[in-house]
């Protein structure tokens, strides 16, 4: 039997949110402090009072910004998966970036988009970690 709030199944089997852990914090995984932070003046075109936010720096001056969308994602009556449809957006930084990298750690370790010297990225934010992973040229 399955605990639905637990990572590791009885039979020691890895529940799926055993992974999405696993690669969000394979996401974050450093060796150091930012020997300088770095501020990050950024927007996104759609949003809602759900709409939260965390940004993270890495030593390298790599900048992780995490979105998600607040919203119940399992009914424990029914014991049934909602769906929440993602929130489309459009970020946009203050001065373009080497790269940007779009992951979504529940789903896969791979990232999803890949861009490189741009300012703006098209995204769908869902209810669940999307991690944007920021390259400016200063790093």
């Amino acid at each position: 039997m399955s605990d639905v709030l637990g990572l590791i199944r009885a039979d020691g089997s890895e529940e799926t949110a055993f992974a999405a852990m696993k690669n969000l914090i394979g996401e974050q995984k450093d060796s150091a402090e930012p020997s300088r932070l770095h501020p990050l003046a950024w927007s996104l075109n759609a949003k809602n009072e759900d709409t939260r936010h965390l940004l993270l720096e890495k030593s390298d001056g790599e900048l992780d910004l995490v979105l998600w969308k607040e919203a119940t994602s399992y009914d424990y009556v029914r014991q049934v998966d909602l769906v929440n449809a993602p929130l489309a957006s459009v970020l946009t930084l203050s001065s373009q970036a080497r790269s940007i990298a779009a992951y979504e750690p529940s789903a896969q370790a791979q990232p999803l988009h890949v861009y490189t010297d741009i300012k703006s990225i098209s995204l769908e934010i869902p209810d669940h970690p999307l991690v944007i992973k920021i390259r400016h040229w200063h790093t």
